[in-house]
């Protein structure tokens, strides 16, 4: 299982295939994830990937953003 954090809010990613979503901010020019396996965000247990768009598919746990 993947976990993610956009700003202030957690998200759980279950199934397969499956996608991060969320809705548009006015102004924004990306969006920044914290994407890893520890829902916790231990130091070194995630990735912070950065998107202009409001889905992120990851590629699996060995997802380079």
């Amino acid at each position: 299982m993947l976990a993610a954090r956009v700003g202030e809010r957690d998200f759980l990613a279950v199934g397969d295939p499956f996608y991060f979503e969320w809705t548009p901010v006015q102004h924004a020019s990306h969006y920044e994830l914290e994407v890893g396996t520890d829902p916790n965000f231990s130091p070194g247990t995630y990735k912070i990937c950065k998107t202009a768009s409001t889905t992120y598919t990851p590629e699996g746990l060995s997802d380079t953003c």
